[in-house]
């Protein structure tokens, strides 16, 4: 309960129900996880409960077909009005402020049609499995993520039909971002959870059973192959519908602005950005100088920085190799100019899977 309610403060939604100078205990721990609130969200969002700790939400997956987002919306404007009540005389109320703020943000997504152009959601089931991956020490742990493999189909499944009814409406993602995921991600996410993922459970030391190997496996399998045919689907049914350009606009910039920044004046925000692109860019030419000194601007640096980038291995297998020399050098670097004590040997821990 300790580590979950920590998460929880530091995730900025961790004071609900608690005056904003409270002080953390066990007794504030135990009802913090306990707190009703919290209790219905962890059951609405299963993934958010898995990535702070939240017991029993592991093996499940939030839902996002039309017909379990409408499911959704009503619960959502329930928790405004209860939340908007528990606020009355304390308008103050940190913990209420912030739960309020979580629950319009939701509410916005669903009224703004995010869930018709949010290619983003396509990796969102590849990421929850992967925060998992980072964790799992245990069979049981290995045994929740071969659940959710399990379930993948299903999520990406919604997210294919959530584009398909967002094209109906003239709305969808930038043809360029689906076009670098069609490229770039979804590929290794297909070779990933196929090839690699079937081998980790023994690579970080946990001995599945020959049965629960085998299952494990079958589950890996299955979500590579949900990902491959969502990648078919976003290639064939979705891609040639798109167009370029993939701009918020001025409504929903001003949104964001005033209910995830706190601001309603875009001009001050855009000088800001142009006083601060001219500063990095000086930078640049700084940093480009120590390297070359013919540089004279700021072309010259990115054409620099664009040459030194270009150095890149071009096979798989010669990645590590060229990781171990330049953190050779980055080693190398430190002890030269005595810039911080570093243990005899340093060694990176990096190796192939």
């Amino acid at each position: 309960e300790s580590r979950v309610a920590r998460k929880l403060i530091v995730r900025t939604i961790g004071e609900i129900g608690f005056c904003s100078d409270f002080r953390y205990s066990d007794t504030v721990s135990k009802q913090l996880v306990e707190h009703p609130f919290l209790q219905e969200w962890m059951q609405m969002h299963p993934e958010e409960g898995t990535t702070l700790g939240f017991p029993g939400c592991d093996r499940r997956w939030r839902r996002f077909s039309p017909e379990h987002r409408e499911q959704e919306r009503v619960t959502l404007r329930r928790l405004a009005r209860d939340l908007d009540a528990a606020a009355c005389g304390r308008p103050r109320h940190l913990g209420l402020v912030r739960a309020r703020q979580v629950v319009g943000f939701h509410q916005h997504l669903q009224d703004s049609g995010f869930y018709g152009r949010g290619i983003e959601l396509s990796l969102y089931p590849y990421t929850i499995v992967c925060h998992q991956i980072a964790q799992a020490s245990t069979e049981p742990a290995w045994s929740a993520i071969e659940t959710r493999l399990l379930g993948i189909s299903e999520v990406l499944a919604d997210q294919a039909q959530n584009l398909s009814e967002g094209l109906q409406r003239g709305q969808g993602p930038a043809l360029e971002l689906v076009e670098h995921f069609l490229a770039c991600q979804l590929p290794d996410i297909v070779r990933f959870l196929g090839q690699v993922l079937p081998t980790l459970p023994a690579r970080t030391g946990v001995r599945l059973s020959p049965s629960a190997q085998q299952s494990f496996s079958h589950a890996c399998t299955h979500a590579s192959q949900a990902y491959q045919c969502h990648l078919d689907v976003l290639r064939a049914q979705v891609a040639p519908h798109l167009t370029s350009g993939g701009a918020l606009g001025p409504d929903e910039t001003d949104w964001r602005l005033a209910h995830m920044f706190g601001r309603k004046d875009r001009s001050e925000l855009v000088a800001r950005g142009h006083h601060e692109l001219a500063q990095a860019q000086e930078r640049a030419v700084e940093e480009a100088r120590l390297l070359d000194a013919s540089v004279t601007g700021f072309d010259d640096a990115v054409g620099l920085f664009k040459a030194r980038m270009s150095d890149r291995p071009l096979a798989d297998d010669q990645v590590l190799a060229r990781h171990h020399e330049l953190l050779a050098e980055v080693l190398e670097f430190l002890q030269v100019h005595a810039i911080l004590p570093l243990p005899a040997p340093l060694q990176s821990t990096l190796a192939p899977i």
